[in-house]
């Protein structure tokens, strides 16, 4: 029985489970990950527009300081391999068992593998992830892909098996011409079924964990991920990349990353720091100052106070770990009933943080930050 899978730490999964099985190993394993989901399908499987879908993951650009170039001709090489063997075991009419799961990925290489098993006589059965699993304790599990099932149950699942006919191969084929035909940027599961959709089908879930203070964009992608799409990091990463090129976004830094999800972003209209001032209101930012977030509380105005880092900034962020002051607020007016006009006025730090002014300015900014950090609170 040969073990079809779409993804690498499913196919890792499922080696393991064998190898520890005395009816197979870990051979009779075959990864066909060539994230079918993304990008140009017209061309040949292993033909250069796949590849380098396929290896944008291992890309330079997007891993900074990393020599990626070995391990993307060692993962290409290997997928070809996968490729002859999986070709070699259906000549000799082996029997296939296909797993997959209602991920786009996932969809896509089963339809894609029923296309190339029409030109083979083998027995095929499929093994679909069941849409949730009741475990003995009566907790109920949802997975979205084989990849997050344990190595030493993955193969438990094996009794949800069911023959594929030769019918049904050709029905998922043909519905894979189709999805080629179409050639969309992208391929979604949406109702259950696979279909075509533009590049910017996944921004607006992206766009929903935009806030107003400057962020990460993993957080952007961990915030997309309750959407539950059954898509990787990477397709929200390139949603990311299409709102900064489109001026929605703003890159405050990006300097001493690893990797793009590492990047500090900000809203482009706004830039808001812990205190609830907007940068970008201040005629020192990107001259002399590059706002509090990206010099970790030391703005312009600190010059000449002795103080090393800005007392509101050492407060809210270094000690009491919030990502904003309103937090503080709230918290304090939960516990004590303090209101929130009286608990700012009453914080000495922001009495005494911030460069000259007269009562009347400092006011004036104080409402202002009130409005921001309420504003804050609500997202």
């Amino acid at each position: 029985m040969i073990e079809i899978l779409f993804a690498e730490s499913e196919a890792g999964s499922m080696k393991f489970a064998r190898s520890m099985q005395k009816r197979g190993s870990a051979d009779q394993v075959v990864e066909l990950s060539f994230d079918l989901d993304v990008g140009d399908i017209s061309g040949e499987l292993c033909g250069e527009a796949r590849k380098a879908q396929c290896l944008k993951k291992y890309s330079a650009a997007r891993w900074r300081d990393c020599d990626t170039i070995e391990q993307q001709k060692e993962k290409w090489n290997s997928l070809l391999e996968q490729v002859e063997r999986f070709k070699a075991y259906a000549a000799k009419g082996e029997a296939m068992r296909i797993w997959y799961s209602t991920a786009p990925y996932s969809m896509c290489g089963f339809y894609q593998v029923c296309l190339m098993l029409t030109e083979y006589d083998c027995p095929v059965s499929v093994v679909k992830m069941p849409e949730y699993v009741v475990r003995s304790d009566q907790n109920i599990v949802i997975y979205q892909s084989w990849g997050e099932v344990v190595h030493t149950d993955m193969l438990d699942f094996a009794k949800d098996e069911k023959p594929l006919g030769k019918m049904e191969v050709g029905y998922y084929a043909d519905l894979w011409k189709e999805l080629v035909k179409e050639n969309a940027p992208l391929r979604a599961v949406v109702n259950g079924r696979l279909i075509s959709v533009p590049a910017d089908f996944y921004d607006f879930m992206v766009e929903g964990g935009i806030r107003e203070r400057p962020f990460r964009a993993v957080e952007l992608v961990s915030y997309a991920f309750r959407y539950q799409m059954g898509v990787s990091d990477d397709l929200f990463l390139e949603s990311v990349q299409r709102l900064i090129d489109d001026g929605r976004l703003v890159v405050v830094d990006d300097e001493d990353i690893e990797w793009d999800g590492e990047r500090l972003l900000r809203r482009a209209e706004t830039m808001v720091s812990c205190c609830g001032l907007d940068c970008l209101e201040c005629e020192a930012y990107g001259k002399t100052c590059q706002g509090c977030d990206k010099t970790k509380g030391k703005p312009f105005w600190l010059k000449g106070t002795g103080d090393k880092t800005c007392r509101v900034y050492r407060c809210c962020v270094e000690r009491k770990s919030f990502s904003h002051c309103g937090k503080c607020m709230l918290h304090k007016y939960i516990q004590q009933g303090t209101p929130e006009a009286d608990f700012m006025a009453a914080c000495n730090r922001y009495e005494l943080s911030g460069p000259k002014m007269s009562k009347e300015e400092k006011a004036k900014r104080l409402a202002k930050q009130l409005m921001r950090l309420k504003k804050l609170l609500h997202q």
